[in-house]
């Protein structure tokens, strides 16, 4: 026990007086807090920055759909809100005037990976959107549901 004390009392002394060594230890501190930095700056801010970019070309999207939706008929906006579900993984519901969900002959929830269950068990993003099509003059409601 006692050597040891020696020893790290020896080491002490080595590293107080030797300037090469005070570099090393201090570029070896300010590489670890550098790295600690970046990997925070990773692991946090970036996803934010990425979520945020993602979410404003989504309701691009969803605008430049709705006023498409306007100059198509009913059978023509199927197909369109389809391609939308399937581009940015959404799920997608539409609902006339009275409240009740349109059927088409197959399920309006659009999944791109088929699992509507999934979709809607999963913190989402909902948005709603008044659209109408050329064919009918009623307005449609049409809901937008996507993972966060």
């Amino acid at each position: 026990m006692k050597q040891l004390r020696e020893s790290a009392i020896e080491l002490i002394r080595l590293i107080r007086s030797k300037l090469l060594i005070k570099v090393f230890l201090l570029t070896l501190i300010v590489l670890w807090g550098l790295t600690g930095l970046t990997y925070t700056f990773i692991l946090i801010v970036t996803p934010r920055l990425y979520q945020t970019e993602l979410q404003r070309n989504l309701d691009t999207a969803i605008e430049r759909t709705i006023k498409e939706l306007s100059s198509v008929n009913l059978k023509r906006g199927k197909e369109i809100i389809k391609d939308l579900s399937n581009s940015y993984n959404i799920a997608i519901m539409l609902f006339d005037s009275n409240g009740k969900q349109i059927d088409y002959g197959e399920d309006i929830l659009f999944v791109a990976d088929g699992n509507t269950a999934s979709v809607l068990e999963r913190k989402s993003i909902t948005q709603t959107y008044e659209v109408n099509f050329n064919d009918i003059q009623e307005i449609y409601t049409m809901t937008v549901l996507g993972k966060k």
